[in-house]
């Protein structure tokens, strides 16, 4: 007969019931965690049964998020080395994150997480470990991290996990909301305030104008439009109150005032619809076909991706503290831009063929006139993204 080691089945139980433990503690906060094991390196049937599990293990409104080793390549650049990628291959996978509605969280470092250690062509490179988020923990003011650290000695790389509190005290910068257009007083106030005397070069005219209307504007939103999230949850609940009132007195008045009541409510609505479409920069939708949680979406999912976790210093250390990222960051930038360099070399030019005849130079360097400018403008996508004064195209062609 042979000897059972009954050593590793007690760790791997003991393991297994301290999983169990940090489970429910994290469950007794409200936050709901998968952790894949060992197991998903298995057939493919059997990680068809692991997805399963771990959707009917997740919870209806509490944040939820998975981490492990998924052994799932779902892009081209997640693999190196061995058999060409074939989209099939992480179908079954991406087809699992559509169903639980989950995302990758991205990361910092390699952009591997395994090697079978190998040498020659027969190394392999894959990206199989990863966290993956729902959106409700993407909506929590907390920003996660995740860095890739080194392989040795495993074949797998540690995640390391970091949680920072999102800084909402930061100054917002100002954006001009397309939806402002639709209000009939908006173009009253953007001439008023055009129409005040600045003095300075023409440059220096328009700018002191724009941060004028941007200074009025501020304030006017704030009046007119107010808070648009609570507008619209005001609107829902004084909808709520007019059909109650209409229920137990079926008269004229009730009715008009719950007509009213819902006619506020769109409108609030299709403000806040405004203002999701705007920072998604959706533009292949309908009007008919709205959807605000599916713009809030896309705009988290895009905070997500811009978040910087580290940059390197300038003796090559990485930085990830906010403040001190900040800090060099802006330093580097200071250091370029206040350089002196020398005057350009015109050394070579006399080998370059002239393409550019002095026909094509003149009209080339010929100040447009006011029609053209103005065409030009007319001709841009007003739902583009602000430039960095904060107005869209759409700004220029309204006002």
């Amino acid at each position: 007969m042979g000897h059972i080691d009954t050593g590793d089945v007690s760790d791997t139980l003991a393991q297994e019931e301290v999983v169990r433990k940090e489970r429910m503690d994290a469950r007794s906060l409200g936050l709901w965690a998968g952790l894949p094991s060992d197991r998903t390196n298995c057939t493919e049937q059997e990680r068809e049964d692991l997805w399963s599990a771990l959707l009917r293990d997740k919870p209806a409104l509490n944040p939820w998020f998975l981490v492990g080793d998924f052994n799932a390549v779902i892009k081209t650049e997640k693999k190196r080395g061995g058999l060409p990628f074939r989209p099939s291959e992480g179908l079954d996978f991406l087809n699992f994150m559509a169903v639980a509605g989950v995302r990758d969280a991205g990361f910092s470092g390699s952009r591997y997480t395994w090697c079978n250690n190998r040498s020659g062509m027969a190394r392999i490179w894959k990206r199989l470990d990863r966290l993956l988020l729902c959106g409700r923990s993407l909506e929590l003011p907390f920003q996660v991290m995740v860095q890739h650290l080194g392989r040795d000695p495993s074949d797998h790389a540690s995640l390391l996990l970091s949680v920072a509190t999102r800084l909402d005290n930061k100054p917002r910068p100002f954006r001009f909301l397309n939806i402002w257009t639709s209000h009939p007083g908006l173009l009253g106030v953007i001439k008023d305030c055009w129409a005040q005397p600045v003095n300075g070069s023409p440059l220096q005219v328009l700018a002191s104008r724009l941060r004028n209307v941007k200074n009025t504007l501020k304030q006017w939103s704030r009046t007119t439009f107010g808070d648009i999230f609570e507008g619209a949850c005001s609107a829902e609940c004084v909808v709520a109150e007019a059909e109650t009132e209409y229920d137990l007195d079926q008269t004229e008045q009730r009715r008009s005032e719950l007509h009213h009541a819902r006619a506020r409510l769109r409108r609030a609505f299709v403000v806040e619809e405004g203002f999701w479409k705007q920072k998604a920069q959706v533009k292949w939708l309908l009007d008919e076909d709205r959807n605000t949680k599916y713009f809030h979406s896309l705009v988290t999912e895009k905070r997500r991706r811009a978040v910087i976790h580290r940059v390197r210093g300038a003796v090559g250390e990485w930085i990830e503290e906010e403040s001190q990222s900040g800090k060099a960051t802006v330093g580097f930038f200071q250091e370029v831009f206040t350089a002196e360099g020398g005057l350009p070399s015109h050394t070579g030019l006399e080998v370059i063929p002239k393409l550019v005849t002095e026909q094509d130079n003149s009209w080339l360097t010929n100040v447009p006139s006011l029609t053209e400018v103005k065409n030009i403008i007319f001709v841009m996508d007003g739902e583009s993204a602000a430039g960095p004064d904060g107005f869209t195209a759409k700004f220029f062609t309204f006002a």
